[in-house]
C-alpha cells in the first residue's frame, strides 16, 4: 500500500504524544481523590510511558503528610497512601534525576515567568522541556498557573 502524497499546502501533523510527564498535582490524584482523578487515570492508561522528576516523590509525600495532619487521612490511610505512592513510583513511572542543566533551565524559566512560576514547578517544566527536545512529551498538570505557562511551551494532553 502506498502512502498518500501531501499537497503543497499540507502540513505534517504533530507527533503523537508518546511520553506523559506528570507533575505532583497529577500524581497525587492517583492516590487521593481529586476532581481530576478520573481524567488522570484515563490519560495514564492511554500512554505507554509516564515520566516525572525525582523531586515529585517528596512533593507528593509532603501532600500525604499534610492530608494526615489536616485529618483527611488517619494513620492507617496515611500508611496505605504511602505504600501506594511507593508502588506507583516503582512500577508505573520512569524517574528523571534532577541535574545541574535542568536546574539552570528552571532558573531561566522562573525568571522569565516571575512571579507566576514557583521553584518546584519550574523544575518540573524544565525536566519536561528537556525531554521534549528529542521526544514527543505531553505535560500533565492541574496547577492553573503552571498550565498556562506550559501550554505556551509544549503540548498538553
Amino acid at each position: 500500500m502506498s502512502t498518500p502524497k501531501r499537497g503543497p499546502s499540507s502540513k505534517p501533523s504533530p507527533p503523537e504524544t508518546v511520553l506523559l510527564y506528570l507533575d505532583s498535582s497529577a500524581l497525587i490524584a492517583l492516590i487521593l481523590e481529586q476532581p481530576w482523578t478520573e481524567e488522570v487515570i484515563r490519560l495514564v492508561g492511554q500512554h505507554p510511558e509516564c515520566i516525572t522528576l525525582d523531586i515529585a516523590y517528596a512533593e507528593v509525600g509532603s501532600a500525604l503528610a499534610r492530608a494526615r495532619w489536616e485529618g483527611r487521612l488517619d494513620e492507617e490511610g496515611y500508611s496505605l497512601a504511602v505504600e501506594q505512592l511507593d508502588q506507583i513510583w516503582l512500577e508505573n513511572l520512569n524517574i528523571l534525576p534532577n541535574s545541574v542543566a535542568c536546574s539552570k533551565m528552571a532558573l531561566k524559566l522562573a525568571a522569565a515567568h516571575a512571579p507566576h512560576l514557583r521553584g518546584m514547578d519550574s523544575l518540573h517544566l524544565a525536566a519536561a522541556l528537556e525531554q521534549h527536545r528529542t521526544l514527543a512529551v505531553g505535560f500533565l498538570t492541574y496547577d492553573e498557573r503552571l498550565k498556562s505557562i506550559a501550554e505556551a511551551l509544549m503540548p498538553l494532553p
